[in-house]
């Protein structure tokens, strides 16, 4: 990232933490069982959207609570509605982490910020211990873009030991509204070198691979890796000089 560049410092913080929160908890592959409230401490790794934007490193506090019906986990609150046959599903409120500042990089010198926002929609999930899958959809809430998104997510489970290893496949749909807010540029925003753009509806694909290990009742570790592979409607966008990103987190939790 060129001198100069930079979002201030409180700010970036608080995106980390709120993203290595969603990751910490955002793991389990199967119905989680009431344990109360847990805290530990991690590291994410965040690979930029725009422009040159360097990767960064931040160590993070976590945090997260499982009761009968509600949970949180970082940034996102559910509510678990009754089973029916073997799906479950919830009512979800959470945080979208996604912005950027036009001090962010130099591609973006000039642009109007784009905020983070919240969401709210239904999560159901279905499968066996061996593979299991969950599909959530969700309506951007505060105005910022009147966005959806639609996530599916297709797990396999591997057991070994106290370790858990779960590779992932899946799909991020956005609609038109929220890819041409996040990765478009508006007819004030152009300029030499910047033309004018609004990608439309999107289609990224997702791999991931997750471990962790239970030590007790109380101790958990947890490493997650993903790749984001952006669709070419987003790499054809003037701000974006990449075909993906890769994110990164890895933790630790004691179940109070």
């Amino acid at each position: 990232m060129a001198a100069g560049y930079g979002r201030p410092t409180r700010l970036r913080v608080a995106g980390m933490v709120l993203a290595a929160l969603m990751l910490f908890c955002a793991f389990p592959v199967a119905a989680q069982q009431p344990s109360g409230w847990s805290l530990g401490l991690g590291a994410i790794v965040s690979g930029g959207r725009y422009g040159d934007a360097d990767t960064e490193v931040t160590p993070v506090p976590v945090l997260g609570y499982e009761g009968e019906r509600f949970f949180l986990r970082g940034p996102a609150a559910g509510l678990r509605l009754p089973r029916v046959g073997g799906v479950r599903s919830a009512l979800v409120l959470r945080a979208r982490m996604q912005s950027f500042d036009a001090n962010d990089d130099p591609v973006l010198e000039g642009m109007e910020t784009r905020r983070r926002t919240a969401e709210g929609g239904l999560r159901v999930g279905a499968g066996k211990r061996w593979l299991r899958g969950h599909v959530g959809i969700y309506q951007e809430l505060l105005g910022r873009h009147h966005g959806q998104v639609l996530e599916a997510r297709l797990q396999a489970p591997l057991p070994a030991g106290n370790w858990l290893i779960v590779p992932s496949v899946g799909v991020d749909w956005q609609s038109a509204e929220t890819a041409d807010y996040y990765y478009g540029v508006r007819d004030d925003e152009a300029r030499g070198g910047r033309p004018a753009y609004a990608p439309g509806a999107s289609v990224n694909r997702v791999l991931g691979l997750g471990l962790r290990y239970r030590g007790g009742e109380r101790f958990r570790f947890v490493l997650r890796v993903q790749r984001e592979f952006f669709d070419s409607s987003l790499r054809a966008s003037p701000i974006v000089d990449r075909d993906g990103r890769w994110s990164g987190f890895a933790g630790i939790s004691w179940r109070l």
